[in-house]
């Protein structure tokens, strides 16, 4: 296309020229909403898996994907036997 800019015939060059400019007022628009979307949080007192499945059920998934994504952090987890991030161990204080 953009060949065809710098060598094509005039009407062909003006038809290019408004179609990129609508690609990119779209993309800017888009861009804009976007942006200012309000981030969504899940509710932090659910499982984690429940709170997977609340995520993208925000994001409008499909349930197979809902599925597929939850079948693989159950692999994940069980994969590593089931330990917890040593981030996340709570130690109790010594007396």
């Amino acid at each position: 296309m953009l060949f065809r800019i710098i060598t094509g015939n005039l009407e062909n060059q003006f038809q290019d020229i408004k179609l990129l400019f609508t690609f990119s007022i779209t993309f800017y628009i888009i861009t804009l909403v976007m942006e200012n979307k309000k981030k969504f949080t899940p509710n932090p007192d659910l499982k984690l898996l429940d709170q997977v499945r609340e995520t993208l059920r925000y994001y409008h998934y499909a349930r197979s994907t809902e599925k597929t994504y939850c079948q693989w952090i159950t692999r994940y987890i069980y994969f590593f036997g089931k330990k917890v991030h040593p981030g996340l161990v709570i130690i109790p204080a010594k007396k």
